[in-house]
């Protein structure tokens, strides 16, 4: 009598029942709406930036003009004379150099019946880039500046130019460059970045309690996107710089089960009792983040189960063979199946004592 124990497995008849309907998750409501479909939200905005290096692929010259000053002299008219920007000077062996800006000439004075040489200073910078126009300082008698627009005129070997130190600055050398594909590229990999960022961000921060849906997420949206460089820059590498943020949709699974549920119980039979948690899924519909509102069609299913009560079966049971027993529970409208146990394994009958039975229901 002291060690006896009874345990009874009942498998409950379940019946699904279908349930669809449309609904809105909406972060501005704190409780649901069952007769609307309006199911309360959380709003987050997840913000994450990401700074990050690239090589640069591209190939270019790195190509500069040699400057310097050269002096012009007038040693043929006591008149000035005017040369407009941009006016070309020739070396002796035909390297152009052009005026940087329009200059006046200075009139010749004459002293004694003699023609005195007048002179101004200019800047010039050589018509092509290259190494080759950094020459050195031209000067009379073996080198002098020639004015190109005025050979085949006397005021050809009347006017002309020297210079005292040489021209400097010209180069010509291949360089990295960077391209519009290495930005391209380079800001596909940061977008990137940033948004697994935001994703990682996501799944670490939002409360546990909380359940969110692929569409439940807005787009990227980047806040910032800025490059140390720009295309056609000699640069060996260059930096990219991006600020991005995301907007979720998270809600509380408990109240998706609820709706579901006070929907069904209005046309649920009492006998039938709610088993386990409904399954469901969605259809989306659309979302507006702006408004903190998301649209979907619900379908779900929700198993029910033969509602049966445990104190009556308790009592029906006591000090009863098994033979008894499933005989009584043969033809029971809501019982699919009854398994029993007892122990020690020589008892032939259910104990008499309540206490010592253990049913489950199922």
């Amino acid at each position: 009598m002291v060690l006896a124990k009874a345990e009874i497995n009942i498998v409950t008849k379940k019946t699904e029942v279908p349930f669809s309907s449309k609904i809105i998750f909406d972060s501005n409501v704190s409780s649901i709406d069952y007769e609307k479909g309006i199911i309360p939200a959380n709003l987050f905005v997840f913000k994450e930036s990401a700074s990050k290096n690239f090589n640069s692929t591209g190939k270019g010259k790195d190509e500069k003009k040699a400057t310097g000053l050269v002096t012009l002299i007038n040693n043929y008219s006591t008149s000035p004379q005017v040369l407009v920007a941009t006016t070309r000077l020739s070396t002796p062996d035909g390297k152009i150099f052009r005026l940087d800006s329009r200059t006046v000439i200075p009139a010749a004075t004459t002293e004694n019946g003699k023609l005195v040489p007048s002179s101004i200073e200019v800047k010039v910078t050589a018509d092509q880039p290259g190494p080759e126009y950094n020459i050195g300082p031209c000067q009379l008698p073996d080198c002098k500046f020639t004015i190109v627009g005025f050979k085949g005129t006397p005021k050809y070997e009347g006017f002309y130019g020297i210079s005292e130190n040489p021209m400097k600055g010209g180069t010509s050398s291949a360089m990295p460059m960077v391209t519009a594909e290495d930005i391209r590229q380079a800001e596909e990999s940061i977008l990137k970045e940033v948004s697994e960022a935001i994703n990682k961000a996501i799944e670490d921060k939002l409360p546990k309690n909380l359940k969110l849906i692929p569409e439940g997420k807005s787009g990227l949206k980047i806040t910032s996107l800025k490059a140390d460089a720009e295309v056609g820059d000699f640069r060996q590498t260059f930096t990219l710089t991006a600020e991005g943020e995301m907007k979720i949709l998270a809600f509380k699974e408990e109240d998706i089960y609820s709706y579901i549920q006070k929907q069904l119980e209005k046309n649920k039979e009492e006998k039938y009792t709610f088993y386990q948690n409904p399954q469901y899924s969605f259809q989306f519909v659309k979302a507006d983040f702006s408004q903190g509102k998301l649209e979907v069609n619900l379908e779900a299913k929700q198993i029910l189960r033969f509602n049966l009560n445990e104190e009556e079966i308790k009592k029906q049971v006591l000090g009863k063979s098994q033979k008894d027993i499933l005989e009584s529970f043969k033809d029971s409208e809501g019982i699919a199946e009854i398994t029993i146990k007892l122990k020690p394994y020589w008892l032939s009958k259910v104990p008499k004592n309540a206490s010592k039975i253990k049913l489950s229901i199922d």
